[in-house]
């Protein structure tokens, strides 16, 4: 049993739950080294792909994956087993013609997120820069330092187009849902597009009994792939709350994703639902919006079922006053 008037278990209690396993909490803000200086030593991979996946089973030496970018590329990178706190920067200074290698780069880990990993042995982070503040940086190039580790390392990324990434859509009035339009389709991925990164926005169009169920459906993923690092994010602005769902992957596969409110919004709150889909590039997926009955019985019952019991004493008791008082007439 761990007491917690022990000050190092209970400093080890707080620092397994709040950033070891913080699942989506930002790093804390703890001082790092602003930039940082590289050698030429080690191995030096340029990922010149609008999407590219790095996976090793150990790393026996330093790797350094230099990515290019342009004006307009917004750039994310998952990275799972990385263990070093340190381990993307922006790139300041180039060497080489036919080999780069970056001399001096900003450190950007701190601008990171640690996101739930379906593995307990194994930290996932994230990072999503924009292509403002990288171009208002004038970073040539990203680079993601990967040191010698015995363990699974798997990073995924991609450069894209924000505006090509971002959807905004509206979901149908409450009273055409369950008759003219029982499901939306939102957004369909194909599989030649290999992306990874897109932002849907959905405009806030939700009271109590407004909720719906978001489906994410799995139809074809490239035979021999590695698969399987997929993740939606889904922010409720007026709970301010984040909540993860992994993606499954498996052909036909279903993840679904509820949207309900825990308590009624403010009347002057005007915030979109977020959602942010962290994609398998070697997968097909289609995203839709569907509104079950069963939701919306449940935000009744939840809002209004302590008060069921009242009305409906409320009407026994009318209705036998009204019989007493037809007895009392006749």
């Amino acid at each position: 049993m761990i007491s917690t008037a022990n000050p190092t278990e209970l400093q080890s209690i707080l620092r397994h739950h709040f950033i070891s396993r913080s699942s989506g909490k930002h790093y804390p803000h703890s001082p790092v080294m602003p930039q940082s200086m590289f050698t030429s030593a080690g191995q030096w991979i340029e990922q010149e792909s609008n999407s590219w996946r790095f996976s090793r089973s150990k790393v026996l030496s330093t790797i350094y994956l230099l990515v290019p970018l342009s004006a307009d590329d917004s750039i994310i990178v998952v990275a799972n087993g990385i263990v070093k706190r340190d381990w993307i920067f922006g790139c300041t200074k180039l060497s080489g013609v036919e080999s780069k290698t970056c001399v001096e780069g900003d450190n950007l880990s701190e601008k990171g997120e640690i996101i739930p990993t379906k593995s307990k042995k194994s930290e996932r982070r994230i990072i999503n820069l924009p292509s403002e503040e990288l171009h208002k940086k004038q970073y040539s190039h990203i680079l993601i330092h990967i040191t010698p580790l015995d363990s699974q390392v798997d990073i995924l990324g991609e450069r894209y187009n924000s505006e090509q990434r971002t959807k905004h859509v509206d979901l149908p009035p409450l009273y055409s849902r369950f008759f003219l339009t029982p499901s939306v389709r939102l957004l369909a991925v194909s599989l030649p597009e290999q992306s990874v990164f897109y932002n849907v926005t959905v405009s806030r169009s939700y009271g109590i009994f407004e909720a719906a169920e978001f489906q994410l459906e799995t139809r074809l993923c490239r035979a021999g792939s590695v698969v399987g690092q997929g993740i939606i994010k889904l922010h409720l602005p007026w709970g301010k709350e984040d909540s993860h769902y992994h993606i499954r992957t498996a052909l036909g596969g279903l993840t679904h994703i509820p949207v309900r409110g825990h308590f009624n919004p403010p009347p002057d709150d005007n915030s979109d639902i977020n959602l942010q889909l962290i994609l398998d590039p070697e997968c097909s997926v289609v995203l839709t919006a569907k509104f079950p009955l069963y939701i919306i019985a449940s935000q009744f019952v939840k809002f209004y079922g302590i008060y069921i019991m009242g009305y409906a004493v409320s009407l026994i008791l009318a209705f036998l006053a009204g019989q007493m008082f037809c007895f009392e007439s006749s």
